[in-house]
C-alpha cells in the first residue's frame, strides 16, 4: 500500500462553492465527516506512562509507511516511577504499513532504564512538529521541525525567567537533528503549532497564536507589555510562511473567532495545506466553558481569506461518555494522508477536560492521558452536490476541458444513476448521446466517444449537464490528453 500526504491538483474542481456552477435545480450541496475507526495508538509501555500524544505524521520517503512522533507527557503525581527516573516527559516513534496497526521500532537513541533498546527520540520539545521534504537537493535538510522553548527550555513567559520562542531544525533521518536556529520574530507566542508544505507556492506554512494572547494573573510582566492593543480576544491563529525554512514572514492573523462563533470558543491552533485547487485546513476549537475540544473544516482560495463551516458544525468531534475521547476529538497539526481510495485523520483523544490541573479534589487531580485515534474520509469526500429518487440536474460553467481527459468521484445507491450531456459554451450538444454512470469510483473517465480525449471548440471550452438521481457528485478533473 502506498501512502502520500500531497493533495494540490490545479486541474481539480470541488464544490465547497458555486464557482463551478452555472445552474442547479432539485440538487443540494451536502458536507461529510470522516467515520471514526477507533483508537488505533495508546499507551502499552512504561515510559509511555498515559500519553501517546500525537504530534507529527507523514509518509515515508518510499511511501511504504507512515511514520507517527508522540509525546510522553505526564505528571508525578501519576507515575512517580517516571519521575524517579527523570523520564516523565519523552517523545517516541512508530510506524504503520497499513495506517491501523502500528510497531515501535528499535531505535537505539535514548537510554531509559539502563537500556537503549526502545523506540524513543531525543526530541529537543514536546510540541516539535516535523514535514518530510523530499523536493530540497540537500540531503541532511530532508526533515525540517518546528519546536519551541528552545533555547533556554523556558515554561514561562515573565521577563526574569526567559522568553518563549519557536526554533528551526533540519534531518537526514527524522530522528538525528542539527543545532537549532532561534526564530527571534517568534517571541511569547501561543503553545502549539501547525507545520506544513505548500506544493502550489513552494512554501513552508507555519501556524501558531501570535503574541498578546497570553493575558493572566499567572504572567504579571504581561500587563506591563502593551502587547495586547488590539488584538482580539480569546486565541487565535496567525500564519507565517517561509520559501526556504530559513527568513520567515510575519505572523498574520488569518483565522479569529466572529458572531457566528458560540460564546466562550476559541481556536487552539490550525494547519492549512493544498487539496485540487484551494486550500483546507482543520482549525482546532477549545470549547472555553467546557474544556472540550473539537476540529472544524475551513477553506480558502488564497490561504489568506477563509470559509468557516456551515453553523460551525464539527468536522470532527468528541465522542460519548466512557470513550477514549470523551472530551478531545481534534485533528493533530499536520496533513491528513491518502491510503488508497481514502483520506486518513489521525487525531487525538482524551477523556479529561483540558487544564484538567484546575480540577481540584479528585483522585486524578492533574492527571492527563492521550491516545491516537483514526477517522477516514472518502477521496474528495469533503462535501458532494446531491440529489435524491425525484432527480435534478447542474449544469457547470465552461470548464477548460475540450481537447483533454475529463474525470469524475461520484456514486449512486440503490437503483440511482447519472446521465451527462457535453455541451459547448453556448449548450449545444457535442456527443451523440449522454453518458450513463452507476455505481462508485473516486477517477471515474468520462468517455462520451471512442477516445478519451474531449472533442475539440473554438474556445476551448466544455459545459456539463448531469441528471443525477440517488447520486452524489464529489469533484471533477481535468487531465492532460494522453500522449501516444
Amino acid at each position: 500500500m502506498q501512502f502520500t500526504s500531497e493533495y494540490y491538483d490545479p486541474g481539480k474542481i470541488m464544490f465547497f462553492d458555486y464557482d463551478a456552477i452555472f445552474d442547479m435545480d432539485g440538487c443540494v450541496r451536502k458536507w461529510h465527516q470522516p467515520v471514526k475507526q477507533g483508537v488505533v495508538l495508546r499507551p502499552e509501555l512504561e515510559y509511555e506512562g498515559g500519553m501517546t500524544l500525537p504530534i507529527a505524521l507523514y509518509p515515508s520517503p518510499d511511501g511504504g509507511k507512515i511514520v507517527c512522533h508522540y509525546s510522553c507527557f505526564n505528571t508525578a503525581e501519576r507515575f512517580p516511577k517516571l519521575a524517579e527516573q527523570n523520564a516523565l516527559h519523552l517523545s517516541g516513534l512508530a510506524e504503520s504499513t497499513d495506517g491501523v496497526h502500528w510497531t515501535r521500532p528499535d531505535l537505539g537513541l535514548v537510554e531509559f532504564r539502563g537500556s537503549k533498546k526502545n523506540n524513543l527520540v531525543p526530541h529537543p520539545d514536546l510540541e516539535f512538529k516535523i514535514i518530510l521534504d523530499p523536493y530540497d537537493p540537500d540531503p541532511n535538510r530532508r526533515y525540517k521541525g518546528v519546536a519551541l522553548l528552545w533555547p533556554k527550555q523556558a515554561r514561562f513567559i515573565e521577563q526574569e525567567r526567559g522568553k518563549r520562542c519557536f526554533c528551526t531544525a533540519c534531518s537526514p533521518d527524522g530522528v538525528h537533528w542539527s543545532q537549532p536556529r532561534v526564530l527571534p520574530q517568534f517571541l511569547e507566542t501561543g503553545d502549539t503549532s501547525g507545520l506544513s508544505y505548500d506544493e502550489r507556492r513552494k512554501l513552508f506554512l507555519f501556524t501558531t497564536r501570535a503574541r498578546g494572547y497570553w493575558m493572566s494573573d499567572d504572567f504579571p510582566a504581561f500587563y506591563s507589555r502593551p502587547v495586547k492593543k488590539g488584538m482580539p480576544d480569546g486565541r487565535w491563529v496567525a500564519l507565517s510562511t517561509s520559501p526556504d525554512f530559513e527568513t520567515w514572514t510575519p505572523l498574520d492573523n488569518i483565522l479569529v473567532r466572529d458572531a457566528g462563533d458560540e460564546d466562550g470558543v476559541d481556536f487552539y491552533c490550525a494547519c492549512p495545506f493544498s487539496y485540487g485547487n484551494l486550500y483546507l485546513g482543520v482549525l482546532r476549537r477549545h470549547h472555553f466553558w467546557h474544556g472540550l475540544m473539537d476540529t472544524e473544516l475551513v477553506w480558502s482560495r488564497d490561504c489568506l481569506r477563509w470559509n468557516r463551516s456551515y453553523y460551525r458544525q464539527p468536522f470532527l468531534g468528541w465522542g460519548d461518555l466512557g470513550d477514549p475521547d470523551w472530551c478531545f476529538g481534534d485533528i493533530i497539526n499536520c496533513k491528513p494522508i491518502r491510503c488508497g481510495d481514502q483520506i486518513n485523520f489521525y487525531y487525538e483523544g482524551r477523556n479529561h477536560v483540558h487544564a484538567p490541573h484546575q480540577v481540584k479534589g479528585t483522585a486524578n487531580a492533574g492527571a492527563m492521558d492521550a491516545v491516537m485515534g483514526l477517522a477516514t474520509l472518502r477521496m474528495d469526500g469533503f462535501c458532494s452536490v446531491e440529489s435524491g429518487s425525484f432527480g435534478g440536474h447542474l449544469v457547470t460553467e465552461p470548464l477548460p476541458a475540450a481537447g483533454k481527459n475529463l474525470r469524475m468521484n461520484a456514486r449512486t445507491v440503490g437503483g440511482g444513476s447519472m446521465q451527462i450531456e457535453l455541451l459547448d459554451r453556448d449548450f449545444k450538444p457535442l456527443a451523440l448521446r449522454p453518458l450513463i454512470f452507476r455505481g462508485d469510483a473516486i477517477d471515474a473517465p468520462l468517455c462520451f466517444g471512442p477516445g478519451a480525449a474531449l472533442p475539440a471548440t473554438a474556445d476551448g471550452t466544455v459545459r456539463l449537464k448531469i441528471y443525477l438521481e440517488n447520486a452524489a457528485l464529489f469533484s471533477l478533473a481535468i487531465r492532460p490528453a494522453a500522449v501516444r
